[in-house]
């Protein structure tokens, strides 16, 4: 062959390269590699080293039968389980572009692990059914392989968003296992027996995924299979990935599980995951931001008793009660790292008897010092004290730890002691049966049968929790601290029988329970107050509606973010449709425990701030029955104390009467004046949004007009002078030249001096020229909270343009209508949120400029 031929023939290599190089380039662009299972495993613990371990499984007749008859050859099997495994991560990660890997069918190159192996990159939307997502992806996959021989490890290197193989690849049975390019291989991979037709292997890395994590992960797989398979043309939207009879059949196992998994009280339990959060918080702060234990957790209990008592009777009653059911017998220990319920077998407490005949502030300073005693762990954490405050007439002081009880329990144990003391007194025997399911129960079915779910719920979590939330930047009358300080106070809240009637009936024409009409009010008015769209607070959900759980006795009762947006132009009617169609989905995916969910979500510590949001809202109908005893009058005082450390935190009860209840604040950032300020503008405002409920937000003020006035007055500023010749930039050279070695901005430990500042923005500002920027055009600004953020401003506005911020926390619809809006066309983002940007908008990314190190 003459030298030239050869040349040729290199020549005609290399353009082929480098088309490949372009195809994989442009093809990757918007895709990226990651492992959209991580944080879904189980609570083992995951080993180190870099083994694989096999998981293989029959696959059922039904899911085989449905397989065929949608797919004849093994090549088109391999596109339909390609298709719906992509439809599996699209349903975990929430995301419609999905990463895979897979093989090419050269049978040769499936000899050597790493060749023949491509990415594939499957757009999902969310209205396509799984026939049209098989031809799309039978047509990518085939334009793929005419580039499938320039090598995976080029390609990886010219796709930055791809760091390395991860996640999750499928093949067909022949390839090698696992695939190692360049040290890199991958976490999960599905390998399905065509010639067998029954079998599927399942490949796992032990540092990623444990073998109890890989058999539900497949189940979950199979199950989805054989629903998209049996009708291809229903929408993907409307296949869920958990049906409610497997839901059921999980609750099912609860209703035997007291008999099957019953175990004598002296065995230690595990606890669940609301008592291993509380344990460990209060063993941190402990002795480190409290004297001895932190008592915000100490639930308190006040029941009025007017008439003939016979203290003998009312302490035997309290200790049948502690008897009955184990939670409250129950102390806590540590075994290496691990908690572990003990319930203590002759449990009882002493009631202590006071005598106090001064009524008012006095008792009600004897109380809050007998609440603030903090508990041992080693004992039962309950105790009770009786105050004679006059002649026949009593306060009963109930104290429970909220690692034993939630609200419905601590009603309960006081009805139940109460009716104890009636039996008592008519000589009847006291209630004595055997609970139907012990706490500790629960807590193992909690562990066990019940983490079943997980799998199924986390990725609805991760789509609307998963990007970070927008803490509540509430107006303080003190500093918030660094780390969280509990020191929490309480005021009534009493809505006018004449709002109470108008929520009432607004809600029976609306077919929307009170609890959200209040809910949306109380989010309007926090949106009120911090001036910004996304809100986000908690409530509580009940778990006992299934029966075996109605009587249980323990803190059962599950938190529940709610995140939500809040625009100017919403009417309360809009706004509020909204929310119920939310918190209505919220609610379908609440079986998994908050505390499993913060461990999963694993959001940013903020150790100024509780988990995941700062204000609790809870609404309950007050339908509590009492047990009539002659002689005797009773009433049940609650306050709200013991539910955490939050901010801001709202009980609601509706009765007869009206809505009555407590809000309790912190009182190391609020004085009771705020909050009472903030309860009268609630009142004000819900009156507002019921009697126009069609009106714009923007257009309804919390402030009377005294308030405006005072406000107005306050900030008459008329009398100060500012440079109107001079511009920001004009501005800022001035401090750069005068103080160039001062700090200009900080952030989390890190400081920029005004030159540096300067240097930074002067950069930024030749990246945006060069790509077009001129006078007064828009640049969009999509960063987190950072020293880069004020380097992009800065810069956008040394290339003369006009930044617009846009929050990273917005959902995507809004961020595409400011973008939209706005007509902007290149927006200033970081390799984080790069992927955040709509496609057809440029990207100019600022760590591409001299990186500051500090």
């Amino acid at each position: 062959m003459s030298e030239n031929s050869m040349l040729n023939i290199k020549a005609l290599e290399s353009n082929k390269n480098i088309s490949a190089r372009n195809y994989w380039k442009q093809r990757l662009k918007n895709f990226r590699a990651e492992n959209c299972f991580d944080g879904a495993t189980d609570d083992q613990q995951l080993p180190s080293g870099n083994t694989y371990g096999v998981y293989t499984v029959e696959i059922p007749r039904h899911v085989s039968g449905n397989l065929n008859g949608i797919a004849s050859s093994d090549k088109a099997k391999h596109i339909v389980l390609l298709s719906a495994l992509s439809v599996l991560i699209q349903k975990y990660s929430s995301t419609g572009k999905v990463l895979l890997f897979t093989h090419t069918y050269s049978e040769e190159e499936k000899q050597d692990a790493g060749k023949g192996i491509i990415p594939v990159g499957i757009d999902i939307a969310p209205d396509t059914d799984f026939s049209t997502l098989v031809n799309t992806v039978k047509e990518n996959l085939f334009s793929d392989f005419r580039h499938a021989r320039y090598p995976l490890e080029r390609i990886l290197a010219g796709s930055p968003a791809i760091k390395r193989i991860s996640g999750v690849g499928l093949g067909m049975k022949g390839i090698a296992l696992p695939i190692d390019v360049n040290g890199c291989s991958l976490d999960l991979y599905f390998s399905f027996h065509a010639e067998e037709d029954q079998k599927l292997d399942v490949w796992y890395h032990h540092s990623r995924f444990t073998y109890n994590f890989v058999q539900n992960i497949t189940a979950v797989f199979l199950s989805l299979l054989s629903r998209i398979t049996q009708n291809s043309r229903n929408s993907l939207q409307n296949i869920p990935l958990l049906t409610e009879q497997e839901r059921l059949q999980v609750f099912n196992e609860l209703t035997v599980f007291g008999n099957h998994a019953s175990q004598a009280e002296s065995v230690l339990v595990r606890t669940s995951y609301h008592q291993e959060r509380l344990w460990f918080i209060d063993k941190f702060e402990k002795d480190y931001l409290y004297n001895g234990s932190p008592v915000y957790h100490n639930i308190p209990l006040e029941i009025g008793l007017k008439g003939t008592l016979n203290v003998e009777w009312l302490e035997e009653s309290i200790n049948s009660v502690i008897r009955h059911y184990s939670a409250l017998r129950t102390c806590f220990v540590e075994v290496k790292d691990i908690i572990f319920q003990q319930p203590v077998n002759d449990a009882g407490i002493q009631l202590e008897k006071r005598t106090h005949r001064h009524k008012g502030s006095s008792l009600e300073a004897e109380i809050t010092s007998e609440r603030d005693k903090p508990f041992d762990p080693a004992t039962p954490p309950v105790r009770a004290v009786l105050f004679e405050t006059d002649t026949d007439s009593y306060k009963l002081l109930l104290i429970f730890h909220h690692l034993v009880v939630d609200r419905h329990a601590t009603l309960q144990v006081a009805r139940d002691i109460l009716e104890n003391y009636r039996r008592r007194s008519q000589g009847e025997l006291f209630l004595e049966e055997t609970e139907r399911l012990r706490y500790a129960q629960f807590s193992e079915w909690q562990r066990g049968p019940l983490s079943k779910l997980y799998f199924y719920l986390f990725p609805y979590w991760k789509q609307r929790l998963g990007t970070r939330l927008k803490a509540l930047e509430l107006p303080t009358d003190r500093p918030r601290s660094a780390v969280h300080i509990y020191k929490g106070a309480a005021i009534d809240v009493s809505l006018s029988q004449h709002i109470s009637s108008q929520v009432l009936r607004y809600a029976e024409q609306r077919l929307i329970s009170p609890r959200l009409i209040l809910m949306a009010a109380f989010k309007i008015l926090l949106y009120k107050y911090v001036q910004h769209e996304e809100i986000v607070i908690g409530t509580s959900t009940d778990s006992r509606n299934n029966g075996v759980l109605k009587d249980v006795v323990g803190p059962l009762a599950n938190l529940l973010p709610v995140r939500s947006q809040i625009f100017p132009s919403d009417s309360f009617q809009e706004y509020l449709t909204r929310l119920n169609n939310q918190f209505n989905a919220d609610l379908s995916h609440s079986d998994i425990p908050f505390d499993k969910l913060v461990s999963y979500l694993a959001p940013e510590k903020d150790m100024s701030r509780t988990a995941l949001f700062d204000v609790l809202f809870q609404y309950e109908n007050k339908s509590y029955e009492i047990p009539r005893i002659d002689d005797l009058h009773i009433d049940l005082f609650e306050n709200n104390y013991g539910y955490g450390k939050y901010d801001l935190s709202l009980l609601l009860l509706q009765s007869e009467d009206g809505v009555e209840g407590k809000m309790l604040y912190n009182s190391e950032y609020f004085d009771q004046a705020s909050v009472e300020l903030m309860m009268q503008r609630f009142s004000r405002l819900l009156g507002s949004l019921l009697l126009q409920p069609s009106r714009q937000l923007w257009e309804i003020d919390i402030l009377d007009d005294v308030e405006k006035k005072g406000l107005l007055d306050s900030l008459d500023y008329t009398n100060s002078h500012y440079p109107e010749d001079k511009t920001i930039l004009d501005l800022f050279d001035e401090q750069v030249t005068k103080w160039p070695g001062n700090t200009a901005v900080q952030y989390e430990g890190v400081a920029i001096t005004y030159a540096q500042l300067d240097e930074q923005a002067g950069q930024v500002a030749a990246q945006l020229t060069a790509r077009g920027v001129k006078a007064d055009a828009v640049v969009g600004l999509l960063m987190d909270r950072s020293i880069e953020m004020v380097v992009g401003m800065l810069g956008i506005l040394k290339a003369g343009g006009a930044y617009l911020p846009v929050d990273i926390t917005y959902p995507e619809e809004r961020r595409n209508y400011l973008l939209d809006n706005s007509q902007t066309r290149l927006v200033l983002t970081t390799n984080e949120f790069a992927g955040l940007v709509k496609p057809g908008i440029s990207v100019v990314l600022i760590e591409d400029r001299e990186p500051f190190n500090g």
